[in-house]
Formats: C-alpha cells, structure tokens, sequence
C-alpha cells in the first residue's frame, strides 16, 4: 500500500501546487484537492493500475534526487550553450559517440534520459550493447562521465518501491 499512498500524496502535492501558484488558497480547494486525490488513488487501485510492487519509479525519492543533480549540475552549461548558440561565440563540432555498456551496470531507459539531460548531448541510439549519443561539441562530451552516472542510477530505487 505504500505506493497508493505516495500516488495519493504525488496526485495533492501537485494540487497545492497549482492552488498556490494561482493564488486562490481557501479550506474549500484544500478539501476539494483531498477528495479529488483520494478518487483518483482509488479509482487506480480498483482498476489495478496501481499494485503494491509496481514499476511506478517516479514515486521513488532516489528517481528525483538523481535527475534533479543531473538538472542542477549542468544548469549553467545549459544556459552557457543556449548563449554560444544564439550569438555564435565560438564554432561548434558536433560528432556521434558509439559506447559500449553493460546491461546488468543500470537500466539502460534511465541511462538514454540521464544521458539526454545532460547539456550539449543527446541520445541517438540505444541497444542492449552500445548507446549512441550525439554531442553538440567536443567540451560537452568530455564532461559526461558515465560510469559515474551508473553509480548514480543504482541509487534510483533506493526506497525499493519497485
């Protein structure tokens, strides 16, 4: 049941979101987000869409922990990389990286989307040998470290939800 209960408070953490980015806060949208939420977990449960172990790893702490280092790490690349491509301060060399992974090191899914937030990189291809990742320029690729980003995604599921 942990997971109906993380659904339910996923489902009214976004609720009061949007409640207080609107700026319309009162005990009437609170009670309403509550009741909207629980209808939903619910109505998940009965239709089976939710189990006690399933593969809903956005629920996981370690999932937001990872992607968000990976978000805030390369915040400034990012911004630096939208400037050199909007004034053209230096020239770009893009080039395709074939590498060789292993799948039992991480899930290889986790891997391409780790890979795609990274700045200046983008995964093209992905098998269960090789990734193929497209680099905007030689710097961006030099900063991916891979291995350190599998020992990162064996953290993902680190509340063991899945």
């Amino acid at each position: 049941m942990l997971n109906i209960f993380n659904l339910f408070l996923f489902l009214f953490a976004v609720w009061i979101g949007f409640i207080l980015t609107s700026g319309h806060i009162s005990w009437l949208y609170v009670f309403f987000g509550i009741v909207a939420a629980g209808l939903t977990t619910l109505v998940s449960m009965r239709l089976k869409l939710v189990e006690e172990k399933t593969e809903m790893l956005y629920l996981s702490f370690g999932f937001y922990r990872h992607f968000l280092k990976i978000f805030f790490g390369n915040f400034f690349s990012s911004i630096n990389l939208i400037i050199d491509l909007a004034i053209r301060r230096s020239e770009i060399k893009p080039a395709l990286h074939h590498i060789k992974i292993n799948k039992s090191d991480c899930d290889t899914s986790l891997l391409a989307a780790s890979v795609n937030m990274m700045s200046g990189l983008f995964s093209v291809n992905l098998d269960e040998e090789e990734i193929l990742i497209h680099s905007i320029d030689q710097k961006y690729f030099k900063n991916f470290d891979l291995k350190k980003i599998q020992r990162s995604l064996h953290h993902v599921n680190d509340d063991n939800l899945v």
